[in-house]
């Protein structure tokens, strides 16, 4: 985590083409202002800027006036994005004092540099994390999660664990905020919305066995789902379909019955 594979700098530069790296390239502009282009995107930037690049993403760097900054290639920074994200520094140009420290150290033959890069590296990526999190309204934190969740309740292999500890601030915060904000735990909810759309797919699809319906909302294990249905609903999956049929054909006889009365 954290790696630093390489650290260039750049000087007066007007036009910085790069292909596709395999690795996380952060960005940190010194003087002067750009736009970075990537496919289908124009990303402006200015000095105090701090611009982290997935991989696999090809860019051009343009600037009118020209540039300067301090490029690192680094591996697993841990951040969860997978479009570029910029970071503003602080007034007291923290982001810009941690990447000079990295150029400096990446360029000293000192057998301590491999220690300080390490640690550099960690400290860059809170500072980045903690300037988005200052520029992002909390909320739309709780939103993501819930996104994730109903994209991929579904998929028996679903991570929420892993997905929760790559966005870009504690696992407590992250908990303890969704449950603010929703009364519900992520893996609570999580568990919530595969039981109600096993309850609905129950009822609408009688064809469908009940280990066949637990696998499609999210449950590898049957006897798992039966015992988790039945401590949210009452009943085992198989009495829930059966009682919510034999009361629909019940309503769908009266609204028979009725429609003979003359």
């Amino acid at each position: 985590m954290n790696d630093i594979i390489h650290v260039t700098k750049l000087y007066n530069a007007y036009s910085v083409s790069r292909e596709a790296l395999d690795d996380w390239e952060l960005i940190y502009c010194t003087q002067g202002e750009g736009t970075l282009v990537f496919d289908g995107l124009h990303l402006p930037f200015r000095a105090g800027n701090a611009v982290a690049i997935p991989p696999g993403l090809t860019r051009t760097c343009l600037s009118p006036t020209g540039f300067e900054a301090i490029s690192i290639h680094m591996c697993a920074p841990g951040f969860s994005a997978r479009e570029p994200i910029v970071a503003c520094d602080d007034s007291a140009h923290n982001m810009r004092n941690v990447f000079t420290a990295i150029a400096y150290h990446y360029q000293s033959p000192d057998s301590s540099r491999s220690s300080f890069l390490g640690a550099y590296g960690y400290l860059v990526c809170c500072y980045i994390s903690a300037s988005l999190r200052a520029s992002h309204p909390r909320p739309s934190v709780v939103e993501d999660i819930k996104r994730d969740i109903l994209q991929h309740f579904r998929d028996c292999d679903y991570r929420l664990e892993t997905y929760l500890r790559s966005l870009p601030f504690s696992y407590d915060y992250i908990r303890k905020l969704f449950q603010r904000e929703t009364g519900f735990t992520p893996h609570r909810f999580l568990n919530d919305v595969r039981l109600e759309q096993s309850a609905r797919s129950l009822v609408d699809a009688t064809g469908s066995s009940v280990a066949d319906i637990s696998r499609s909302c999210g449950f590898r294990e049957p006897l798992y789902f039966s015992r988790m249905f039945k401590k949210q609903f009452g009943v085992a999956p198989s009495v829930y379909r059966e009682q919510h049929i034999l009361a629909s054909k019940e309503v769908f006889g009266k609204a028979f019955d009725s429609d003979d009365v003359p």
